[in-house]
């Protein structure tokens, strides 16, 4: 048996859904890798690749490892390097729609297990300004006032459910414990707040599962991905 350490909102379920599976990883599913995983799941258990070990079920690969050949290749990323403009939020309000980069440490639901707060800074959609009432329906759109969002472009394209353009809907629901605020029924956001919610919503752990975003802790817009040299590198969209 072999572990790997490695920081713990790190997604290595996709890294060994790519490396072990990578036909079901390239399935188009609205909840992405959990469905893709349940697909492997489903065939697996068909092919009674599911045996019992030590620690409980264990998922047979079908893949053979060779020693002093390398098993996973991965990057881990820690973040994004932005260029954010500090200054234009101290003479207008935040919009909805906008991608906005906000502290964290007011967040009582990203505190960690001893209570400690987040010092991490997050940047998000913002998908709604105090006031407007959100809801998540059936088929992945996102309502805000009772109506599917048609601006801007990322947002329509999730309510569009366009995955052939890697835009797979929105879910109500992101995890998250006393602090989470789902989307199943409509949700009014509070005086002085903000609710945050990802682009890529079935991977996205935002104010669906750890609260609002105090108007006080929202830094600014971000302008520019200044590192990582990824395909996203550019203007902030």
């Amino acid at each position: 048996m072999q572990s790997v350490l490695m920081p713990a909102d790190f997604g290595f379920e996709t890294v060994l859904l790519n490396t072990f599976f990578p036909e079901e990883a390239k399935l188009k599913l609205p909840r992405q890798d959990q469905d893709r995983w349940r697909v492997v799941f489903a065939k697996a258990s068909r092919e009674g690749r599911i045996k019992s070990g030590p620690f409980g079920p264990v998922l047979m690969t079908g893949k053979q490892a060779t020693a002093g050949k390398t098993m996973l290749n991965f990057d881990i990323l820690t973040g994004d390097m932005l260029f954010v403009d500090r200054m234009s939020y101290h003479f207008v309000d935040p919009s909805r729609g906008d991608t906005f980069v906000f502290r964290t440490n007011n967040i009582r639901g990203l505190d960690d297990q001893y209570g400690q707060p987040s010092q991490n800074y997050y940047v998000k959609r913002l998908a709604g300004v105090p006031g407007q009432k959100l809801r998540v329906g059936a088929q992945g759109e996102l309502f805000v006032d009772g109506k599917v969002v048609t601006s801007p472009e990322p947002m329509a394209l999730n309510s569009q459910r366009a995955m052939d353009k890697g835009y797979y809907g929105y879910l109500p629901e992101a995890g998250g414990d006393r602090y989470a605020i789902p989307l199943q029924q409509e949700y009014t956001v509070t005086p002085g707040h903000y609710f945050a919610m990802g682009d890529n919503s079935a991977n996205s752990f935002d104010s669906r599962g750890w609260g609002e975003v105090p108007g006080q802790d929202v830094v600014g817009k971000p302008l520019f991905i200044l590192h990582p040299f990824t395909p996203h590198w550019g203007p902030a969209k």
